[in-house]
């Protein structure tokens, strides 16, 4: 539904056609010194849309139905095939992406409905079955197949009520509580942490009392969390948890909900503005950053006229505020020009694109409005890299297969944005549903700061590689433990012959993600890492700490996939 003039462009291949003509046309020195000059973000994004008109960059947009019947037909098809190939986890996705095409209101509709149907009442989800087999006659199933669903919905029943529907495991187990008091300063932590600031560190955290290992420190929720496209069609795009059984968006064909509860909250909330834009952004492959400060954008709109007051009354830090995300850390200052120009652009384009089919500026039309639109949607662009986190499940493709971490989304944590890199970290993140749970990897003395890992560990990336990484994404020189000491390699680290011994048969549990096994050594690993910390950097400490974070992940955000998935 998004066309260029001439050929289809991703959002990079608008800013690079852009910069030649530029090059070719104009005095790029000129402009860039021009641009160099501009002091707030709105300018900047208005500078890049002029450009983008002078040079007719910006695109034209067709009008093309966000539902699309032929393409539901299409994936309902292709999902019949794996049906019949008893590869049904293939055939559930495809009936789903083939519900979120079809027409509200359309037979197609129904038939698709009733298609996942079949699938969940072979994978012996039958309550998941009789659901889907009510949206269908909802939904204007043909009348001419009723003979049939209403026998997959007997069938579907007596199963039930002879208990045998196959239970699928918690996608996350309960929420752990904290060791110590909640702290009264700080809405999402335990009262053994506070924020603090100097020159040197700037904002971080540290501890205000011994704290041990695998001590609960905090618990943080999102300001704003969006699914990544890899797992858009099988997460509820509102609380990020896994869904079989999805209610689509009933006007575009990309947004999935686990319930109306969660489909009338996104809708009320952000997704009446986001619908009619958000197919043509992924089509431009707007990255899932700028996606995700365009949602923080949209949600902030209730603080606009808050801004300019910030910081003058709160003593309680909350992540659910969005003061607090306004306050992260942008770097602006320590971005280069280019690094700047290139935002803006895509800020530009982004905006014009919302401004053309969203609703957003007509429900709030005023000038300061729209300006602080575009100041907040590129200031967020540039406090992302910095400061938003990974969403994370932990997948086990098979029934006997290792587990592995895949994303499946990113969210603004203002709180976890406090805590500094460390290449050896001291604290550690674990998904629960779009919840954070942060907990301590090593022992921390009252006084010491909380580290984490931006994703440059010491153990598997040298040490000028990390320098370079941090530098270019973070802008500052680490000067952790494992940077100053030059540790190596966690081939080349020491063994020290402490007695590890975790069986076999355990460690292949862990590696598949036994939640049983996972809460029978958790505690005897702590007591032997908290043994080895004197010891570090040692191979020992570094394996059991391994396993310390597979019993969390495991614990966590989790999808055990049968053997009908594997690839």
């Amino acid at each position: 539904m998004y066309n260029m003039r001439s050929e289809k462009l991703t959002i990079n291949e608008l800013f690079h056609n852009l910069c030649r003509h530029l090059t070719a046309y104009s005095n790029l020195t000129q402009v860039s010194q021009t641009f160099m000059e501009l002091q707030t973000n709105w300018e900047r994004v208005d500078f890049a849309t002029n450009l983008l008109n002078s040079f007719g960059n910006l695109p034209v947009y067709d009008t093309t139905s966000l539902k699309n019947n032929e393409m539901s037909i299409q994936f309902r098809e292709q999902g019949n095939i794996m049906f019949k190939d008893k590869q049904y986890d293939y055939a559930l996705e495809l009936y789903t992406k083939s519900i979120t095409y079809a027409e509200t209101g359309s037979e197609i509709l129904g038939l698709a409905y009733a298609n996942r149907s079949a699938v969940l009442f072979e994978k012996k989800m039958f309550r998941e079955c009789l659901e889907d087999i009510d949206k269908a006659f909802t939904s204007n199933y043909p009348e001419a197949n009723y003979s049939k669903l209403l026998r997959r919905r007997q069938r579907s029943e007596k199963e039930l009520t002879q208990c045998c529907s196959h239970e699928e495991p918690k996608y996350y187990e309960e929420l752990p509580e904290f060791i110590h008091d909640v702290n009264p300063t700080i809405a999402c932590a335990s009262n053994c942490i506070a924020i603090t600031t100097n020159a040197e560190c700037g904002r971080h955290v540290v501890a205000t009392k011994d704290i041990q290992i695998g001590d609960v420190i905090a618990i943080d929720t999102p300001y704003a969390a969006i699914v990544v496209p890899e797992a858009s069609i099988t997460h509820c795009h509102h609380c990020l948890k896994v869904v079989l059984n999805s209610i689509p968006c009933q006007k575009c064909s990309y947004a999935i909900y686990c319930s109306v509860n969660c489909s009338d909250s996104a809708q009320y909330s952000y997704h009446q503005y986001e619908c009619p834009v958000i197919s043509v952004l992924l089509n431009l492959n707007v990255s899932k950053l700028n996606l995700l400060a365009l949602r923080i954008t949209i949600l902030a709109k209730k603080d606009y006229k808050k801004i300019p007051h910030y910081g003058k009354s709160n003593s309680v830090y909350e992540s659910a505020r969005y003061e607090e995300i306004h306050g992260l850390c942008a770097n602006t200052e320590h971005r280069t020009n280019a690094d700047l120009f290139d935002r803006a652009i895509q800020a530009a384009v982004i905006f014009d694109i919302f401004n053309s089919y969203s609703t957003f500026f007509q429900d709030f039309g005023e000038e300061s409005d729209v300006k602080m639109f575009k100041e907040l949607l590129l200031l967020h662009m540039q406090t992302g890299p910095s400061n938003f986190h990974e969403i994370s499940e932990l997948v086990r493709r098979t029934e006997d297969s290792t587990a592995e971490s895949l994303e499946i989304g990113a969210g603004a944590y203002s709180f976890l944005s406090m805590i500094n890199h460390s290449c050896s970290p001291n604290v550690v993140r674990h998904c629960y549903g779009k919840s954070i749970v942060l907990r301590a990897l090593s022992p921390i003395k009252e006084g010491q700061q909380l580290f984490d890992n931006y994703g440059y560990h010491y153990a598997v990336m040298e040490r000028s590689q990390r320098q370079k990484s941090l530098k270019l994404q973070y802008f500052f020189d680490c000067s952790c433990e494992a940077c100053t000491d030059c540790w190596p390699l966690y081939k080349y680290l020491p063994d020290k012959n402490f007695e590890f011994d975790l069986s076999c048969d355990i460690v292949n549990d862990l590696q598949q993600a036994m939640v049983s096994t996972a809460r029978s050594v958790l505690k005897g690993l702590l007591i032997k890492a908290a043994i080895l910390e004197k010891l570090k950097p040692c191979k020992n400490l570094a394996d059991i700490q391994e396993c310390i974070k597979q019993c969390y992940s495991i614990l966590a955000n989790k999808r055990l996939m049968p053997k009908s998935a594997q690839s």
